[in-house]
């Protein structure tokens, strides 16, 4: 009896301790679920700060954008000058209107209500004084009377202390989203491990279900697309059910400035660029015809089509995919194949419209060198200066580039920033970069904008989207000292680097309206001097061994301390 009861007893604790412990497994995924979703509300409120501070970043670039292009069209009212009245007063007045809304807009958020404090006043005294400038430099006087020398360095410095302003809170605005973005990545970061610490408890009952979900999948997870199975999937039935004569067209679209994008704003923002263009696409198309997302940045169009219509399809689907905004710009390189008349199967299909989408990006290349060539001429038709010293900059980065090993793509975008790396010159007054004496405080910052005004003018030109960057970056610094975002080592682009020191270089042995051209060996002497501190070491030795004989050196370039 005893034996029994102690039996008994031993099966009644075994028995709670298992209902214990179904208990608490059931408990787990509800305890992982609540902690998820206060971890997930917190992170997301944290990333919605960040995103509402990188807004504010992109707003206040839109603001300074807008009081350029009003200071600007102050700047083309006189047409002794070369410049238009009306053109000018529409620029301007579109410039207000532009600016109103930028002022609005940041208004509206609470956390820039006390920027605006400070820069309303002087944003009113900078239109007033613009509109002063333009009624001067559109009458009798001209900008070249005393009064229009006036209001110039009156707007010049009035935009130089609102462009300060405008710094100081982007700075600001970016490190409260960086901070934002830490604290959600550290957040992220617990419920991840949390996450899998439940995957792992799972493990063994969740794989084969997420495998077999996995193998059945036929929809982009990122886009909502259908995927390359998908398509593999669709094309039998689709050839099958031609009739006589009709045709089922394949079309590959590969996105041009998607990486560019992707490196200025962040694989974030790129994912989320992809899923917009994906919806586009598939709203375009409607009933017309299929789309796919194959990867990466490069999609797919399949639909009952000949000649005429596909060619009608793929303009839509190119336009669908293309976008633009402040410093880039998103376009596509496409391909199309017929089936059956081209290709007997999907695979080949799918091989001859590869081919030609990338003839079609090699002919869009070739169409950004013409382009960066008519931009050079226009630069030395304005400054009166020769080509050749654009082109002798661009041959001395493209050797750097090629002695540096790098690959083909970067040595040829190399190429056209050196050449058209003063290209944002054309937006500066004539009265400010001839100026014989010494720039002042104002007129060097001033100046110091041609990096981002090169950066705007060449992202206008779809195929220059990569260059631009490159030329915004020329006047970085190894030390962190350049501009116009304060870059250092190698997060300035190794392009931007090589392109500098054949800038400088050719800037140090030319002559200037404030002093002589200097000697080539004063000028290697000064290249050697600043590397490491100004210039990258490794661009520098490359590039005096490459240019040794030009520069009527026998010896290699010497090893830098």
């Amino acid at each position: 009896m005893t034996l029994f009861k102690v039996a008994v007893g031993s099966d009644d604790a075994l028995g709670m301790l298992k209902i214990r412990r179904g208990l608490l497994i059931a408990l787990v995924p509800l305890f992982v679920v609540v902690l998820s979703v206060g971890a997930g509300v917190s992170i997301t409120a944290l990333y919605r700060q960040a995103d509402q501070r990188r807004q504010d970043q992109v707003e206040l670039g839109n603001l300074r954008w807008d009081l350029g292009n009003l200071s600007d069209g102050a700047f083309q009212s006189d047409p002794r000058s070369g410049g238009s009245p009306v053109r000018a007063r529409a620029l301007m007045a579109q410039s207000t209107v532009d600016v109103e809304n930028d002022l609005r807009w940041l208004a509206a958020d609470g956390s820039a209500r006390a920027t605006l404090k400070v820069l309303a006043p002087k944003i009113a005294q900078l239109r007033l004084t613009a509109q002063e400038l333009y009624m001067v430099g559109s009458s009798a006087q001209g900008l070249q009377s005393p009064n229009g020398d006036r209001l110039v360095g009156e707007l010049i410095h009035g935009n130089t202390s609102i462009f300060a302003e405008l710094d100081v809170a982007t700075t600001s605005y970016g490190r409260i989203a960086a901070s934002s973005e830490s604290q959600a990545l550290v957040g992220s970061a617990a419920t991840l491990i949390l996450l899998l610490a439940a995957f792992m408890f799972f493990y063994q009952r969740s794989v084969r279900a997420r495998r077999s979900s996995e193998d059945d999948a036929l929809t982009d997870e990122l886009t909502g697309l259908r995927n390359r199975r998908a398509l593999a999937q669709d094309t039998g039935p689709a050839i099958a059910g031609l009739r006589v004569g009709e045709e089922l067209m394949v079309a590959m679209f590969d996105l041009d400035g998607f990486k560019h994008y992707n490196d200025t704003f962040g694989h974030g923002a790129g994912d989320a660029l992809l899923t917009r263009l994906a919806g586009r696409l598939r709203t375009a198309l409607n009933t017309t015809a299929s789309s796919y997302r194959m990867g990466g940045d490069e999609f797919c169009v399949l639909g009952e089509a000949g000649t005429e219509d596909g060619a009608r399809i793929v303009e839509m689907s190119a336009q669908a995919l293309s976008a633009d905004g402040d410093g880039w710009h998103i376009s596509c390189s496409y391909g199309m194949a017929w089936l059956p008349t081209e290709a007997a199967d999907l695979v080949e299909a799918l091989r001859l419209a590869d081919h030609r989408m990338y003839a079609n990006k090699e002919s869009r290349s070739s169409a950004s060198t013409q382009t960066a060539a008519a931009l050079v001429q226009v630069l030395a038709e304005q400054s009166d200066a020769h080509p050749d010293r654009a082109d002798d900059v661009a041959q001395m980065a493209t050797r750097t580039a090629q002695a540096l090993g790098l690959e083909s793509h970067v040595v040829r975008a190399v190429g056209l920033a050196g050449a058209l790396r003063n290209i944002g010159n054309a937006a500066i007054p004539d009265s400010v970069l001839s100026k014989p004496d010494a720039l002042d405080e104002a007129e060097q910052q001033f100046v110091r904008r041609h990096t981002v005004i090169g950066e705007r003018i060449l992202v206008a030109a779809p195929s220059l989207a990569g260059v631009a960057a490159i030329v915004r970056s020329t006047h970085e610094r190894i030390d962190g000292k350049g501009y116009p975002d304060g870059l250092a080592g190698g997060d300035i682009p190794i392009a931007a680097r090589i392109v500098a020191v054949a800038d400088a270089f050719d800037a140090m042995t030319s002559e200037r309206p404030y002093r002589p051209a200097m000697s080539n060996a004063a000028a290697i002497a000064e290249l050697k001097r600043c590397a490491g501190t100004q210039f990258d070491d490794d661009v520098v030795r490359a590039f005096l061994d490459v240019t040794a004989t030009a520069l009527c050196t026998t010896a290699p370039a010497e090893q830098l301390g």
